[in-house]
């Protein structure tokens, strides 16, 4: 029985940082920008991919890019996490892309100093959000819409068996 030992040197934190970015139009292309990262001249330990949308264009908005010729960036640090929150600590001298290396997943909101950052779909799977050059600290909070729905369908189903119970009992006094 042979048993063979694989390292991976490329492997990246659950949180970076990158300035340079490949925009993907469609879902698809971002597989392809991966399948083909060689002769396109991708490289995932400086580029991050990012899906074209919405929220894309909203952070383009909010963050345009900045030419600067130097770039450094301290090392993002997982400040404070728990199941439905994770805050991240990172000090940049120029605009990118802090890539948290979880699951993209709807309900998850972004946050600095109060204030809501457009969600981007970063690598196919993971997500991230634009960041201005400057020292940060990014909250990430997990509110699913459909708990609260849940949590409220939940309530009144519980309210109206308490109703019918009482009309029940006021019922057979009389």
């Amino acid at each position: 029985l042979k048993t063979t030992l694989w390292e991976n040197l490329q492997w990246q934190s659950r949180v970076h940082f990158k300035h340079l970015a490949f925009i993907a139009q469609t879902k698809e292309e971002i597989l392809n920008i991966f399948i083909h990262a060689q002769e396109i001249g991708f490289n995932p330990q400086k580029q991050v991919v990012l899906l074209k949308d919405k929220a894309y264009e909203e952070a383009q908005q909010l963050i345009p890019p900045q030419k600067n010729t130097s770039y450094q960036s301290s090392e993002p640090q997982i400040v404070e996490e728990s199941n439905n929150h994770i805050r991240i600590g990172l000090k940049t001298d120029q605009s990118g892309y802090l890539i948290l290396a979880d699951q993209f997943f709807p309900g998850w909101k972004a946050y600095e100093q109060g204030r809501e950052l457009p969600i981007l779909q970063a690598n196919y799977l993971q997500k991230a959000v634009r960041l201005a050059p400057g020292k940060h600290q990014v909250d990430f909070v997990y509110h699913p819409q459909w708990f609260y729905i849940g949590a409220l369908l939940s309530g009144l189903t519980l309210l109206s068996l308490f109703m019918i119970l009482w009309l029940r009992k006021s019922h057979e006094r009389n």
